[in-house]
């Protein structure tokens, strides 16, 4: 079995393998990130420094977004090609792809410099006097980060693309065992500034680990910008431009929120990082894993495995994230008291977070769909259509936070997000029905689903009015537990199948 092991991660590995590595590290990893969020609530809570960090770090992160995003999908489909043709000069097109890409981030990073007075007024206007100064000084630091982040998004994507899941997925563990110790020892002297300082150890350390992890996949080269890696930039602009457009909408929520009082900020970070560490747990390492499948076969011609690889994945996700949706809207504000109430996370900071997290919800449906979507776009090049989509998105996303602010606050913006992203995912949907294929979302499935969860969410929204709370926890952790298991049962026993014949063999 060891050598069985062995020889598996030293190869390439199946959609399935890659599924259950990315599964099982990514739970380690998603394990120590909750507890860094726990670690982050019980040091920093929701203060006016926080809204600051949490400025800055967005800030940083969705410039970097913005250009490497759509460049790692699409070095995916570019890489691949090149590899048919000869594996040598595809090693040399990485190489030249993350050097160019290099000056890039060197150029950003001078901006964040130079200019950081500039990035907060764009971010947050509402912030004035000490948050304002507080928040430019911790953009000034973060310059850093763009040519570290870079050439870990490539360098990651050249793992995905090469098949090596378990490398990829157990590297995601180094991120939060570095960045725990230094939020624990360095609050002490530097307070909020060591979530910074955190970050940009966190982000080296697994740079460094993805290239000593992808160097017998790399050939040096002197070459910038070359023919091959200016059609990488070329098909990646319309996705850096549909990026930039979905930045825009997270840009507008944090113009609204700033005009909010404070904590708003820091209540939405904490819920949409709940909300994405609890979904990608197996959802989103699903889809990772199988667009590397999915680009190969439309590459090798294979319409009707592709066909078949979209149908899979969008069914598996439907029955992981619905019942799993209704579940989070149900506990949230129960776990998040339970688990985050201390320190300086205090009972209003739970109110906050948890109508966030409930507003948040239903993208956890509904990214899934969109993120395959868009894989198959990325894929066939049609990404033209992204950057329509993302700026109608952005109208809307603009009308709903004026809309909704006023009523809810900042739930009334997390709950904006929420209907972009079902505007997004019924645009994608048109437009790929346009395009000729049949549908492959089970609609029927999806309405059944969908009604039961609904049916037990509010039966149990009813009874804890008057159910004893302890009781009322039990019976609906219980009844989602069921309620997933027999969702998803076949799955279930496939994985239980697969991990047995896999021991067997050994």
């Amino acid at each position: 079995m060891i050598e069985r092991f062995k020889k598996s991660i030293s190869s390439a590995q199946s959609v399935a393998f890659g599924t259950i590595s990315m599964v099982f590290f990514s739970l380690v990893s998603k394990f120590l990130g909750f507890f860094r969020e726990m670690i982050v609530a019980h040091l920093f809570g929701t203060s006016w420094r926080f809204d600051a960090v949490v400025i800055a770090t967005d800030s940083t992160t969705q410039m970097i977004g913005i250009i490497v995003g759509g460049l790692s999908w699409m070095m995916i489909t570019v890489y691949h090609g090149i590899r048919e043709e000869s594996p040598e000069r595809a090693k040399s097109y990485v190489f030249e792809l993350i050097s160019s890409l290099s000056l890039i981030m060197m150029g950003i990073g001078f901006l964040l410099f130079m200019f950081p007075e500039v990035i907060v007024k764009i971010f947050a206007p509402g912030f004035k006097g000490k948050i304002f100064e507080y928040a430019v000084r911790k953009v000034r630091y973060l310059s850093v980060l763009p040519i570290i982040s870079g050439a870990k998004f490539l360098l990651a994507s050249l793992l995905k693309a090469e098949r090596r899941f378990f490398q990829y997925s157990f590297a995601q563990i180094l991120f939060n065992l570095v960045v725990i110790p230094v939020l624990l020892v360095g609050s002490r002297r530097f307070s909020e500034a060591s979530y910074v300082l955190a970050w940009i150890l966190g982000e080296f350390t697994l740079s460094v680990f993805y290239l000593i992890l992808s160097r017998r996949y790399l050939k040096p080269s002197l070459k910038f910008f070359d023919d091959d890696v200016r059609r990488t930039f070329r098909l990646s602009l319309p996705i850096m431009f549909s990026s930039s457009l979905y930045a825009v909408n997270r840009i507008v929520d944090k113009i609204f929120a700033s005009q909010l009082p404070s904590g708003r900020i820091s209540a939405l970070r904490y819920a949409g990082t709940l909300v994405g560490v609890l979904s990608s747990v197996v959802i989103a390492n699903f889809l990772s894993a199988s667009y590397t499948e999915l680009s190969e076969k439309v590459k090798s011609g294979d319409i009707d495995g592709a066909l078949m690889r979209l149908k899979r994945t969008v069914s598996i996700s439907i029955d992981l994230a619905i019942p799993f949706t209704f579940w989070v809207m149900l506990m949230a504000e129960p776990v998040i008291r339970l688990v985050f109430q201390h320190g300086r996370f205090t009972i209003e900071s739970t109110q906050l977070v948890g109508s966030a997290v409930i507003a948040y919800s239903f993208i956890i449906i509904m990214n899934p769909i969109s993120s395959i979507l868009r894989q198959l776009m990325y894929t066939l090049e049609k990404v033209k259509i992204l950057f329509l989509i993302a700026g109608s998105s952005v109208i809307l996303n603009a009308l709903f936070d004026w809309i909704l602010m006023k009523p809810f606050g900042h739930a009334g913006i997390a709950a904006s997000t929420s209907i972009v992203a079902f505007f997004n995912m019924m645009m994608l949907l048109l437009f790929v029905r346009r395009m000729g294929f049949p549908s492959f979302i089970p609609w029927k499935r999806f309405g059944l689903i969908f009604s039961i969860g609904i049916m037990i969410y509010l039966i149990f929204l009813w009874s804890v009015r008057f159910m004893n709370f302890t009781i009322w926890m039990i019976l609906g952790n219980s009844v989602f537990f069921a309620f997933f298991s027999y969702v998803n049962k076949n799955l279930i026993l496939r994985i239980i199948g697969g991990v047995k014949k896999y021991i067997g063999r050994g």
